[in-house]
Order: C-alpha cells, then sequence, then structure tokens
C-alpha cells in the first residue's frame, strides 16, 4: 500500500484494521512474525506524520493559490501604542499598486495594465503576487501615465525596462507575511524587472522614526510595517501600517467647484492659490456643514498634505480650518 506523508493516520487505520484480520486467520509461527511487521508498520506511519507536520509548519500552502486576485489588503495608520517588534518594516514606495492575478497585471481597481510581453514573462503563472511599479523616488507623474498608455512605443518599451514591480505581498498565498516574504524573495531571483521590497526589523519606536527621518530627507514617502505572523487579510487592517509624516501650510481660497452626487447644490471642492501662484483642488476633510456654508473667497485657510508632485504642488491635500486672521496659529 503506498500513501504520502500526509496521509499516515489514515494509512495507519486501515493497516490496524488488515493486520488484525490477517492475525486473527493466521494459525502457528506466522501468526508472531504478522504482529513484529504490524508493530514496525505503525512506527513508520508515526515517523511520517511527525515529518509531515514538521514540514507544513515551515513551509506555504500552494494549494489555495487562486487566478484572480481577492479583496486587497488596506494598510491602517500608525499608532504610537503598536508593538514594533511584532512588525517587519519597509520603505514606502511612491509608486503605482500593481496586482498580478497569475495571468495579468492589473491596477487596485482592476484596470488591465498593458506592460510589454518581456515583463510580463517574469511573473509566475498562476501565482497572484502584488507590488509597486516603480522607477525612483519622486517619480509618482511618470509611472502613472506609463501605467496609462494602452499602446506600446519605442518610448515606453525604453521606460518599461527602468521599471520594477517591487513585491510586497502574495495575496493568494496561505502563509504567515513572514513567510509570504521569504517566497517573495526565492521569486524575484534572476529577475530583472521584479524584486521583493527589502523588509527589516526595528528594535524600536525611536528608530523607527530615525528611519522615517531618512527616507523623508531623501526624498521617500514613508515607511510600511508589516505584522510578521499575520496571513493576508481582505479590507482594511492593522496587520499592515503606514507611518508617512503629515506637513501644515495654508493658502487662499479663489474659487469653488460645484459638487456633484449626495453633494449636488454644495461645494465638492475649494480652489486655493498658494503664495507662489500656484493653484489646486481641496476636496478632502470638509464637512457637509462646511460644503454648505463654505470659507470665503479671500479667506485663508490651512491643510495638511504629504509630500509634493514634481510640479510643487501639496499631494494628498486635506483641509483643516479657516485661519482667523486676529490670532496666532
Amino acid at each position: 500500500m503506498k500513501c504520502r506523508a500526509q496521509q499516515a493516520p489514515v494509512c495507519m487505520c486501515i493497516l490496524i484494521i488488515l493486520s488484525a484480520v490477517s492475525i486473527k486467520s493466521t494459525q502457528g509461527p506466522y501468526r508472531l512474525h504478522l504482529v513484529i511487521t504490524l508493530l514496525l508498520s505503525l512506527l513508520l506511519s508515526l515517523l511520517l506524520g511527525v515529518c509531515s507536520a514538521e514540514s507544513n509548519a515551515n513551509t506555504l500552502d500552494l494549494s489555495k493559490v487562486q487566478d484572480t486576485p481577492p479583496q486587497l489588503q488596506l494598510a491602517k495608520i500608525y499608532q504610537s501604542d503598536i508593538q514594533i517588534e511584532d512588525y517587519l518594516v519597509s520603505e514606502k514606495l511612491d509608486g503605482v499598486r500593481g496586482v498580478w492575478t497569475g495571468t495579468k497585471l492589473v491596477t487596485r481597481k482592476g484596470n488591465a495594465i498593458d506592460a510589454p510581453v518581456w515583463f510580463i514573462a517574469q511573473l509566475p503563472k498562476g501565482v497572484c503576487v502584488e507590488g509597486e511599479l516603480w522607477r525612483k523616488r519622486d517619480d509618482f507623474e511618470t509611472i502613472s501615465a506609463l501605467v496609462r498608455t494602452k499602446q506600446q512605443t519605442e518610448h515606453t518599451q525604453a521606460l518599461w525596462k527602468q521599471v520594477k514591480l517591487m513585491l510586497f505581498d502574495a495575496p493568494c498565498i496561505d502563509g504567515s507575511f513572514e513567510q509570504r516574504y521569504e517566497y517573495l524573495k526565492q521569486l524575484s531571483l534572476g529577475k530583472v524587472n521584479i524584486a521583493a521590497i527589502e523588509q527589516k526589523r526595528v528594535p524600536s519606536n525611536d528608530e523607527l522614526f530615525d528611519w522615517l527621518d531618512d527616507v523623508v530627507t531623501a526624498g521617500g514617502e514613508g515607511l510600511m510595517l508589516h505584522k510578521m505572523n499575520a496571513r493576508y487579510f481582505r479590507g482594511r487592517t492593522d496587520n499592515i501600517v503606514k507611518l508617512k509624516p503629515k506637513h501644515d501650510a495654508e493658502a487662499k481660497v479663489v474659487a469653488y467647484t460645484a459638487g456633484k452626487g449626495k453633494y449636488q447644490g454644495m461645494v465638492g471642492a475649494l480652489v486655493v492659490e498658494l503664495e507662489d501662484g500656484k493653484r489646486f483642488k481641496i476636496g478632502s476633510g470638509i464637512t457637509d456643514v462646511q460644503r454648505q456654508s463654505p470659507p470665503p473667497l479671500n479667506s485663508i485657510i490651512t491643510f495638511e498634505y504629504s509630500g509634493v508632485t514634481k510640479n510643487g504642488v501639496p499631494r494628498f491635500a486635506r483641509f483643516k480650518r479657516v485661519r482667523h486672521l486676529d490670532k496666532d496659529d
């Protein structure tokens, strides 16, 4: 009888039943021989079961690989009471999130990315992985435009050769994040355009913020923290945490945009102007009451933001409050 290690308990039961029947029907010296054979077989089955348990504890379960990505894992915001020793930390790359379903490359929203055939050929067939399409720091606009391009030209082909899919997870693989990270490192070996984002342990929150300062000073966006023993979770979870600096600035309200949908008849966004004349819109952080009665034109508002675009316009701007001219902030 041939059986795999994972089936050792089943094989053991069958072997006991068959051997018991054989012993009962056997006469003379052959009975002792069957008893010894049974004992040896039971010992072998037990050893196979132990080996199987140890093997399963140290390897990923690839039987759950899917051809389509699940709802993606979304990060929460860093909180000061986090247990940093439970996490692996990496730089948060300012790229475009790319999800490889096992057969095609898509954006976070599921839109197809027309990457060159030679780029796609480096990705694993049948295994879903995700990462940041990235070239260098402070280069989001270039990558975003490239991802939206539907026709390949010599110029786009040249740009794709500079792009890497920086892998940070494998949604369709069962196992802890630490195990999935080891898988991504092995997967990227020898690949030109595929790499695993380096993850490392950080001893304390003080050292975490020292690293954050270094990343931001060098033009980076922030840090990502992945809980080492966590399995992939569909939706927002503290298994993955983002840490980004926030900056406050002021701007003058120069116009409004009309609201749509549930904001019909109200203000959709504030059009604001910086001291250097750059204009942009702020739609986040505004309450329904403020949309009905927005800050007056020419008033000064305070907003928070994370990073700036290549043109010097604040990114991820969020309204905070109207500055009172008779009060120092």
